[in-house]
């Protein structure tokens, strides 16, 4: 190996190593071992199986022990298994081998001993050969491991089932930066079989993290002690490194060591947010001054010779903004209006230029960022019995980052209780489904919650359904487009033309990993999209439902975005959207309609619930389907056109 080599080395993965902590003085032995594939904890270490506890743990084999010194005593373990959580089951079901070695790994076939390995104690402890994996051929012993075969082989999916049940004990993550935002659910792997039975320990041994090696494109696990260690001594590590506060510990623990914890974690509220919180969560701070932005002015934008310049970078809107009143500028210091999709920050240089008008109001993350928009909504604790918080028009939710110990308290309270007791996690903020899951389990949610900022929403899990000819019922969901004129006054109006999501298959409580059953944005990912315009909804609605009149239905909806917005705009910043005399902003709600659980209603009650609400909406659709859509939406904004002049806007507030 030449110095140059390690020079290189070090140059493409210096930031890398330093991040994780690996020691410098680990660096060029690691260079070697991945250069040369050496897979070498073999010669220092070996596996056993205590019969007593059915359980694996690894041990200091080398005579002399491991010390911190020695430039090679950091290891690789490979991955037996690398996959993203939407393709797992396929990859069970179709790679060969790997069902089996999952199997059997995981610990989900029983393990049989042979009686002449029992110690002293009654304690059996064998050795495990598994010649499948290139850091483990040389791990055996004559006293392999021996599989006991139950009499009735349960089927291939039970057994798929069955690991995809197990999985979170083993599998772990990483995310690249690289990543697109498509591929922002990461990557898992499970490590070796030698990395597998490597025990969690408060106080570890070891420390392990990821790598990936550039050169080859290849993630290993790095393994290296992190004291002294004899031989004999038990290889650990922590499973949850990095988390330090009690009650968080107890409950990332909870997939390994499960417990009940509802008297052991505190219900609390969370406390409000100051602009030190807004910059540790990693979001974009607004710039802005607000000592006299107390009030939003109805000031018309500027009486110019000449149509409006427009500044932007969405095509989409080049397109489709075609009165001769609006012109479009690459220069944005001379723009009349700054329509954007990137986050615009710095409100205070724009109020320099009074006349220059915004898309976007400061603060405004407060409603379209998942985790402060059920802050805003449910300032509420959740009572005692874990079923509510606040609002009865948005799912009880969780911030998984601040509140992951009182969600396991709440999902205990409902599994003590015989609630209903499924989620579905999403991250803060991001659109399109991406990266969201539906399931029953805590285990998983808590693995989840691990991957990046997270919260978990009350499935909804008794919707109003639609007919659809050949499939039967399916989940619906309605996007209103919303605009937002002012916040003190508060100045929102709806767009009356309405669009439709539908799932692809027929509703059922199963199958959480069925995209097409559960999800409805058909948009995006190569599924069928049912199109069905609001107007010819309407009647097929009322026809499925000849006791709801949709014009009572909507008007609950409309009340729920009311309600949404004036929880957004109470409160300081950054706690609540501020006044900004030169903002306009247009949203996209997402709401659902969900049958009252309360059986003594004469009539059984739809009652609106509001998912999400998105900044920058796509607008492909109604743009397509409604070419004059942003004529509408900037006659409105920027040519003070009121409603009587626009057919399609309603006012809410």
């Amino acid at each position: 190996m030449t110095n140059r080599n390690l020079d290189e080395f070090v140059s493409v993965h210096c930031c890398q190593l330093e991040a994780i902590g690996v020691p410098r003085r680990y660096w060029e032995s690691l260079h070697n071992k991945l250069t040369n594939e050496v897979y070498d904890a073999s010669d220092y270490f070996t596996m056993l199986y205590d019969a007593s506890t059915n359980d694996w743990k690894v041990v200091v084999a080398a005579s002399s022990g491991l010390n911190l010194e020695d430039e090679n005593n950091i290891f690789l373990i490979d991955h037996a298994w690398t996959f993203e959580l939407e393709h797992a089951r396929k990859h069970l079901m179709f790679i060969p081998g790997l069902l089996d070695r999952m199997l059997n790994l995981m610990g989900c076939v029983p393990v049989g001993v042979a009686t002449d390995n029992l110690g002293d104690e009654g304690s059996a402890c064998v050795q495990c050969d598994t010649s499948n994996d290139r850091n483990l051929s040389k791990l055996g012993c004559s006293n392999g491991q021996m599989l006991e075969v139950p009499s009735e082989q349960p089927t291939v999916e039970k057994q798929i089932d069955t690991v995809m049940e197990t999985i979170w004990r083993f599998a772990q993550f990483y995310k690249l930066s690289s990543m697109s935002t498509a591929e922002q659910g990461g990557v898992w792997y499970v490590m070796d079989e030698f990395g597998c039975r490597i025990q969690h320990s408060d106080y570890p041994s070891f420390k392990c993290v990821p790598f990936f090696y550039n050169s080859v494109g290849i993630c290993y696990t790095l393994t290296w002690p992190v004291r002294e260690v004899c031989c004999g001594d038990e290889l650990t590590r922590d499973y949850i490194m990095g988390v330090v506060c009690e009650e968080a510990r107890i409950t990332s623990l909870l997939p390994w060591f499960y417990k009940d914890i509802r008297d052991m974690v505190e219900n609390k509220p969370l406390p409000s947010r100051t602009m030190v919180d807004v910059d540790c969560e990693g979001r974009f701070a607004e710039i802005i001054t607000v000592e006299n932005e107390d009030v939003d002015d109805d000031v018309a934008i500027v009486n110019k010779t000449g149509p409006l310049a427009v500044y932007t970078d969405m095509e989409l809107l080049k397109s489709f903004v075609t009165l001769p009143e609006f012109s479009f500028t690459e220069d944005l210091g001379t723009a009349d209006i700054i329509w954007i999709c990137d986050h615009f920050r710095n409100f205070t240089d724009l109020k320099q230029c009074p006349k220059q008008f915004v898309n976007q109001f400061p603060f405004e993350s407060v409603i379209t960022c998942k985790d402060l928009l059920a802050r805003v909504c449910q300032k509420d604790t959740v009572t005692d019995d874990g079923t509510c918080r606040g609002a009865d028009w948005l799912p009880l939710t969780f911030d998984l980052v601040l509140e992951l110990p009182q969600f396991a308290r709440a999902f205990q309270q409902r599994e003590y209780r015989s609630l209903d007791n499924i989620w579905i996690v999403k991250p803060w903020n991001m659109g399109r489904s991406l990266d969201t899951h539906i399931t029953d389990s805590l285990v998983k949610i808590i693995r989840l919650s691990q991957t990046g900022p997270k919260i978990a929403s009350r499935y909804i899990t008794n919707p109003v359904l639609f007919y659809r000819e050949g499939l039967g019922h399916v989940k619906f969901d309605i996007r209103y487009i919303v605009l937002l004129s002012s916040v003190k006054p508060l100045v929102l109006h709806a767009y009356n033309v309405f669009w439709l999501r539908f799932s692809n298959k027929s509703f059922s409580l199963e199958d959480f990993e069925d995209y097409e059953k559960h999800f409805t944005v058909m948009n995006y990912g190569g599924s069928e999209l049912k199109q069905i315009h609001c107007h010819d909804f309407i009647p097929m609605f009322e026809s499925q439902y000849p006791n709801y009149q949709w014009t009572d239905v909507q008007a609950s909806l409309h009340d729920v975005i009311c309600k949404a917005f004036k929880a957004a705009t109470i409160g300081d910043p950054p706690n609540a959207i501020i006044p900004f005399r030169q903002a306009r902003a247009l949203y996209g709600v997402d709401m659902m309609l969900e049958w009252s659980a309360d059986k003594t209603a004469e009539q059984k009650i739809m009652i609106p619930q509001l998912l999400e609400v998105n900044y920058c909406p796509d607008c492909v659709r109604a743009c397509r389907y409604h070419p004059n859509f942003f004529n509408d939406i900037f006659s409105f904004f920027f040519l003070q056109h009121s409603t009587d002049d626009i057919s399609n806007m309603t006012r809410l507030l």
